[in-house]
């Protein structure tokens, strides 16, 4: 008898917990999490940015600027809708290389408390033992995160990933 009751108070327990997570909603799970890390998706990432040939980020707050970004990196095409008035481009550039085997990419992005959103991201870099090819690369990432009025700040670290 003693052990239904335990598991009566549990489930009973279970369920009021449920319950007030489910009508708290956005207040006890914002799409940032509790911690400021904020969801992020990646739009685009290549190894070839088009006209873009030197180590530059962007913030995009409108289609229009996506879409002109889209033709520095691609030429022609249009890129996918993004709802921008729940959301924003970050978009990181690592310039130009001789050879292969860089690469940039967006880790984490962070609103800090205090007041600023951080991007961190990692470059990487080949080894001296690495085989590279010969072909000029300017890798890049295009992400999209929750719309912030926060400023950006960066932390960056450079990977040298060596070769066997």
């Amino acid at each position: 008898m003693k052990d239904i009751l335990i598991i009566g108070v549990a489930c009973a327990a279970a369920m009021l917990l449920g319950a007030w997570l489910y009508f708290s909603g956005d207040s006890v799970f914002p799409e940032k999490t509790q911690n400021g890390v904020v969801s992020m998706s990646v739009l685009d990432q290549g190894a070839n940015s088009g006209a873009i040939t030197e180590r530059k980020n962007y913030r995009i707050k409108t289609q229009e600027q996506l879409e002109e970004l889209w033709k520095l990196v691609h030429g022609t095409g249009a890129p996918t809708t993004v709802d921008f008035n729940t959301k924003e481009v970050i978009a990181v550039f690592d310039g130009t290389h001789v050879t292969g085997g860089y690469g940039v990419s967006i880790v984490s992005v962070v609103d800090v408390k205090g007041g600023a959103r951080t991007v961190s991201l990692v470059r990487t870099e080949p080894g001296e033992t690495c085989m590279t090819t010969n072909a000029i690369t300017s890798p890049f990432q295009i992400v999209v995160v929750e719309k912030s009025s926060l400023p950006l700040t960066r932390e960056e670290k450079t990977v040298v990933e060596e070769c066997t």
